[in-house]
């Protein structure tokens, strides 16, 4: 299918600058299914407003953040898998344009413009958005122009040279730019369309792609040139002859402000009227569909079947075998300081890359033995190559000589080689240190008087000091005085990997644990423990800028110093590196700056000026809040989003979006409310566990690898306590206290008064009726006295005051029982009235029932209540027995449902008002009915019936 950026423009360019005759590593990782990614065709990339990249395949889309790929389909709502362009609105909704119409991404949600929206036709072939915010939609009828969401129609019957629109384009003033697939460019202006083909200029009237620039120049790719429009006129690039057309992105203008071009699946920069071909086929081996620089710089580029290559131009340039080396293990590298670069290989002899020609020297040219240990390019020319038990090769004018060694040295392997300032060749052996100098060899070094026979580096100080590392420590020579120095003096580790001194005398020692600092006289260690990656050093390297490159097991550790503080970046194969694993001693810096470093597959050389400082901190973006196990919908309601008490079980997931280093983000994280500090992690997600009420707001920022920092990306949300610990549920509760507080007050006012009524009672009782008997027993006594032993005046006083004495006992018997809680029960109850009865009115011959039907004997019953129900009965038994002339009393005490029912029946002739009775006994029975809010009634039917009921709730 033809789209916008649907064409690469097949092109034999001529390319100005000098070409390398080998081609040079560039591509830094691939990005495929196996990732991830929905579909390996590319046919678009587009880097949104929040950092992600987006990918256009015939399977969907894909959505990259650095780390993880999320893909849409149809099954998400896209209108359709086959994706052939991407563009964005101003408030960041992406526009996927397919051959079923136009899917609209906004919010998580697609809604979809297609032909019963009113698009012209379904089959999308570009997308563009103009200043103004419309939408241009390219199809196979015609342009729609899409703007408050109403479309209308651009055709060859508006002046459109064609209606099958591939390219859409706006310049600085407004002026858009349509490219047809075969009528050339429609030029279209204040309503009005102006047709630029092979009539008026153009070479072919087949237009791939347009670009407008801010100058006001316009870039038309065409099937046989590239040229530049502007003010009316057409200048011509580069005449490039008739080619065929096939699938791609053509033009891109990077961040460096430079043009690139897709022509022929080969990338070209154009600058200054040249172009430069970047050699992406030879290592892509696949058609190239399409090409994006992101905000950082990086190229992506978009295959035809092998997924998304990704490339930072002129960082990292690999040499391998791909490029002509015999073998990819690289274990020594020096120079001439001229450009000439020798890579010592492990299999494969010695590779001279020169002029971007690569020559190999071998055992057939000489070399004594392919395996290359150590190598080194001497201040008079001579190519020194130590070699793994065959002594030294010496190359010079294009022959080699090997060098008679005493003690059979030429059996020893040659780890490392030094050149003094007077010109004395050091070799570090497994047999000791030996020194060539006028054309003779003699041990320099007896290995058996100091530490180790064995031999790893040797490095000469600015003031002539060597170094020697062996396997037990450092020995330092100066004028013959040597000097040992292990862990015990300082140094991180005793077996010695390289040594380097830095132009501000700063002496650094690698070792297998880590690097060991010697400045100013003192000893300082750096290793995993203060950030490196690893803490095998295998060499180390200075730049122009100071930088020190340590080559480790695990990249290339970069320390910057500031004062006595340093920072560390780790440059690792995602980096560009061809590998992460480096090998010992494989380092050089040659004449421009550029550092080489040998890995176990292949060089890399690495140019500092191109790795410049990442301004741009990560873009931050929480991805996802889980309740549980529950994703939270992260929409702006959820600020201040409360939940209930007992959901208070959270994890975050967030993302800081730096896909030029994704793996090296730091973040920092923290739950205001809980932490109290910044936490630091590398995850990418946090939880946290059985939270207490409360308001928080949970804060993380992420940290790109040169430091900067994102802004904080925050959600809010509250935990509502248990209804016990809200303000309601507290002021109720405090409500309740108080009312039970004064209920208690209240009951035990009640039961004061009760108390004191009763106090009073008792002392009333006492005083009325006790003491008007005890004032009987003193006149009865007093006649007694007066009656001088007159037996007939004695006899009845003595009688009086024995049944005063009766009644008196009675009575305290009586008060007694009533005030004695012991007796709340209506058992108690129920006995003492069955004895009343029968003390009362058997002496009269009255015969008495008593029933009771309903109690709970053992439950307590309110005093107050007993104490009344039994004076009443009392008084009314009494009031039978001395006035009724009843032979037969029937008492029933019953409880039914909530109510307490006393039934007295007599059978006695004279009723209640013919008794004689004093009117205070009904008076004080009807009084005390009121003080238990009862109900008392006396009926007369064939005897007098009373009637006690008692309501007990």
């Amino acid at each position: 299918m033809l789209r916008r950026s649907g064409f690469i423009l097949s092109v034999f360019v001529y390319v100005a600058i000098s070409m390398a005759a080998y081609p040079q590593g560039c591509i830094q990782r691939t990005l495929s299914v196996e990732d991830g990614l929905a579909q390996s065709q590319i046919r678009w990339i587009h880097e949104d407003q929040k950092g992600y990249l987006w990918f256009a395949t015939i399977g969907g889309v894909s959505r990259w953040d650095g780390v993880n790929f999320v893909n849409y389909s149809q099954e998400d709502g896209l209108t359709s898998n086959n994706v052939c362009c991407i563009q964005e609105d101003k408030n960041g909704g992406l526009y996927f344009g397919t051959n079923a119409g136009v899917s609209v991404l906004r919010d998580g949600k697609f809604i979809t413009l297609n032909e019963d929206s009113g698009l012209v036709n379904n089959i999308v072939t570009s997308l563009f958005f103009g200043k103004d915010g419309t939408l241009y939609v390219g199809t196979y009828n015609g342009v729609n122009i899409y703007k408050d969401n109403k479309f209308r129609t651009l055709t060859r019957d508006d002046g459109l040279a064609s209606n099958c629109v591939i390219s859409i384009a706006e310049g600085p003033e407004g002026t858009l730019y349509f490219g047809t697939m075969n009528k050339g460019v429609s030029i279209y202006k204040d309503g009005l369309f102006k047709n630029l083909n092979t009539e008026n200029g153009l070479l072919d009237n087949y237009i791939g792609d347009i670009y407008a620039d801010s100058d006001g120049k316009v870039y038309i790719c065409t099937m046989r040139e590239i040229c530049i429009y502007e003010n009316g006129r057409l200048q011509t690039l580069k005449f490039i002859g008739k080619t065929y057309i096939a699938k791609g992105q053509i033009i891109q203008r990077g961040k460096n402000g430079l043009f690139y071009f897709l022509l022929q699946d080969e990338v070209y920069v154009f600058k200054n009227g040249q172009f430069k071909n970047l050699h992406l086929w030879r290592e892509i081996q696949e058609r190239i569909n399409s090409i994006y620089f992101t905000r950082d710089g990086t190229l992506y580029v978009g295959t035809d079947g092998l997924g998304v290559k990704v490339y930072r131009p002129g960082r990292f340039v690999t040499i391998n075998k791909k490029d002509g080396l015999l073998n990819h293990r690289i274990a020594a590298i020096t120079g001439n300081g001229r450009g000439t670069v020798y890579l010592g290989t492990w299999g494969g002899g010695v590779a001279i890359l020169h002029n971007g020609h690569i020559e190999t020297l071998t055992m057939e040219n000489g070399l004594k033995s392919n395996y290359i240990l150590s190598i080194h390019y001497s201040n008079d020319g001579h190519l020194y190559c130590g070699t793994n038990g065959w002594g030294v090769s010496i190359y010079k004018d294009g022959k080699f000589q090997v060098l008679s060694f005493k003690n059979d040295i030429a059996k020893n392997w040659i780890y490392a080689i030094c050149e003094g300032h007077d010109g004395t060749i050091y070799f570090g052996t497994n047999d000791g240190l030996w020194l060539y100098k006028n054309g003779q060899i003699e041990v320099f070094y007896d290995p058996l008087k100091y530490v180790q026979k064995h031999i790893t580096a040797i490095y000469e100080g600015r003031d002539g000091t060597i170094f020697i590392g062996t396997l037990n420590g450092v020995v330092t020579c100066r004028n013959n005085d040597f000097k040992v120095l292990t862990t015990k003096n300082g140094l991180s580790g005793n077996a010695i990997n390289c040594i380097y001194e830095a132009r501000d005398r700063t002496l650094y020692i690698g070792t297998t644990t880590g690097l060991t600092v010697f400045k100013d006289g003192q000893f300082s260690i750096i290793d995993m423990n203060h950030g490196l990656s690893n803490n095998y050093i295998y060499s180390i390297l200075e730049d122009n800028a100071g930088r020190i490159y340590l080559a480790t097991n695990r990249g290339i550790n970069v320390l910057t110093f500031f004062g006595e503080q340093y920072k560390i970046r780790t440059l690792r194969k995602t980096d560009g590196l061809v590998r992460d694993e480096l090998e010992i001693n494989a380092a050089y810096k040659n004449c421009n700056g550029r550092l080489w470093f040998g890995t176990t597959e292949g060089a890399s050389r690495y140019d500092p000026k191109f790795d410049k400082p990442n301004l741009t901190p990560p873009q931050m973006h929480i991805t996802q809040m889980r309740l549980f196990d529950t994703a939270v919908p992260l929409l702006d309601s959820l600020t201040n989003r409360r939940f209930p008490y007992n959901e208070n079980y959270f994890q975050f997931e967030y993302i800081g979006i730096d896909l030029s280093a994704p793996e090296k983000v730091i973040y920092h994280y923290r739950l205001s409310g809980l932490d109290k500090h910044w936490i630091e992690t590398k995850k990418r997600y946090v939880q946290y566990t059985n939270l207490s009420n409360g308001k928080y707001t949970f804060e993380v920022k992420a940290r790109n690898e040169w430091g900067y920092w994102s802004v904080p990306a925050r959600i809010s949300f509250e935990i509502l306590p248990p209804f016990w610990q809200t303000w309601w549920f507290r002021i109720v509760s405090l409500f309740i206290i108080c009312s039970l507080i004064f209920q208690l007050y209240r009951y035990r006012l009640k039961r004061a008064l009760e108390i004191e009524r009763l106090r009073v009672k008792i002392a009333s009782d006492l005083h009325d009726e006790i003491g008007a008997m005890l004032t009987q027993l003193t006149i009865f006594s007093e006649t007694i006295k007066a009656s001088k032993n007159n037996v007939k005046k004695i006899k009845p006083a003595a009688e009086k005051i024995s049944n005063l004495t009766r009644e008196i006992l009675k009575m305290f018997s009586d008060i007694v029982w009533a005030i004695d809680a012991r007796n709340d029960r209506f058992g108690n109850l129920a006995a003492r009235m069955q004895d009343v009865a029968h003390q009362t009115l058997n002496p009269k011959n009255i015969e008495s029932s008593f029933r009771t039907y309903g109690l709970e004997l053992t439950k307590k019953l309110s005093s107050n209540i007993r104490q009344n129900i039994y004076l009443i009965y009392k008084e009314a038994i009494n009031n039978i027995a001395k006035h009724s002339g009843a032979s037969e009393v029937k008492i029933n005490f019953m409880k039914v449902n909530d109510k307490l029912i006393l039934e007295i029946h007599d059978n006695g002739k004279t009723s209640w008002k013919d008794k004689k009775v004093n009117g205070m006994g009904l008076k004080n029975m009807q009084l005390r009915t009121n003080q238990i809010d009862g109900n008392f009634r006396i009926k007369h039917n064939g005897g007098s019936t009373i009637t006690l009921i008692v309501n007990l709730k």
